[in-house]
């Protein structure tokens, strides 16, 4: 007969290895993380084209709840502060519970700032849609 007690901390060993493995690779020099308590943007720009940056990165869900039809914001400033674009871009797929999507937008003016909200999403029980509870 199994001891629970042993194969619980064996599991729970399993688990820290594996996390610490993981967490050696270090995140990009110019990783960016957005504002958000439940739900953020981590992103990184480069340009894979003369002249037309690329932001790409991941919408981070915090929460307990599918985020689904998600957008991410992005705007570029000059050097005086002065918004010079602000795109949004989808999500696709939407972002699991306590999980990560890829995103990304191309094609962006040159610009000396940029910031990456994520100011629209809905909470749902399923990435199908169906919201069977109360929201908080």
């Amino acid at each position: 007969m199994r001891n629970p007690l042993r194969s619980l901390a064996l599991g729970a060993a399993l688990l820290l290895a594996v996390t610490s493995c993981a967490s050696l690779e270090p995140p990009p020099e110019n990783l960016q993380v957005g504002e958000g308590f439940l739900i953020h943007a981590e992103w990184t720009i480069d340009e894979p084209e003369i002249n037309a940056p690329r932001i790409s990165g991941y919408v981070v869900n915090t929460y307990y709840y599918f985020a689904g039809r998600v957008q991410v914001l992005v705007e570029a400033f000059d050097a005086q502060g002065q918004l010079v674009e602000r795109r949004f871009q989808w999500v696709p797929g939407g972002v699991p519970p306590g999980n990560r999507t890829y995103f990304e937008v191309r094609h962006l003016p040159p610009a000396d700032r940029y910031r990456v909200t994520v100011p629209y999403y809905t909470w749902q029980d399923r990435p199908d849609g169906v919201f069977g509870g109360r929201f908080p």
